[in-house]
This record gives C-alpha cells, structure tokens and sequence, in this order.
C-alpha cells in the first residue's frame, strides 16, 4: 500500500514538478532524477513523512482500547457536549475582552447558532484512542 501511494506520489510530485520548470513531461528529456533542488526533494519528502504520520494515526486510532487495559483511562462519554461548552466559555470571555480602544470585543457572529445545530446534530460517543496533541511539526526531523 505505501509503495502504491509513493508512486503516484512520485508522479504526481514529478509532474508537478516539470509544470514548475516550465517543462511538459511529453516533450521534456528532463526527468524526476534531473532535477536538483534539495528543496523539491525536501518538500517530496515532507509530504512522504505527513502521508506516514496519517497512516500511524489511522492505525493507533483503530486500537482497540478495551483490548489493551484503556477501558478507564479518559471519558468515554461526553466528548461533544465537552467541547461545546469548552467553546462557549472560551468565546464568553473573548466577547467580554475589551480592544485596544477600549470596546468590547462582542460575541463571535453566528456562534450561538452553531453551538444549537451541534446540540441538536450530535452524534452518538464512540470511543477510541486518538493523540491528544498532534502536530504536523511532530513530524518534522
């Protein structure tokens, strides 16, 4: 599978990368091997760490948390309702927050009737094992 995904990675990056040039791949005799910039080669190889970092996330998040003794660690339940009401205090107190002019902030246009659609659209908990503090600079050597 992540040999399938790097070759048409690699095409499309190679691709991209001739269009970048102000090459066809058609009519060119330059190739992927031809170009020399550490920085495309650099970027090829950021974009192969990222597509990595989602292919081990998928993987950790497909865990079976019972399986491996989590069964009691974090909230099983609740998840949405949490960060609703995480977003509404938050948003209160921006609201509440004065500019460099002395004037209110104010509230967060529409945000009310988004914090309702997502009460009424909640969808059912299911738990599962997610990292809690990724970043795309994790990734990054």
């Amino acid at each position: 599978m992540v040999r399938k995904r790097f070759a048409v990675l690699r095409q499309r990056f190679t691709v991209t990368v001739l269009a970048l040039v102000g090459s066809s791949p058609v009519s060119s005799p330059h190739s992927f091997a031809d170009i020399e910039s550490s920085y495309l080669i650099l970027s090829l190889k950021t974009v192969l760490s990222w597509i990595s970092a989602v292919d081990t996330l998928a993987k950790l998040h497909k865990v079976d948390h019972v399986a491996v003794g989590l069964e009691s660690y974090g909230k099983a339940k609740g998840f949405y309702a949490r960060q609703i009401g995480s977003l509404s205090k938050v948003a209160a107190a921006q609201a509440a927050a004065k500019d460099t002019e002395g004037n209110l902030v104010g509230p967060i246009p529409g945000l009310e009737e988004l914090s309702a659609w997502f009460k009424k659209s909640e969808v059912q908990d299911s738990t599962s094992i997610v990292h809690g503090d990724y970043k795309v600079s994790i990734t990054e050597a």
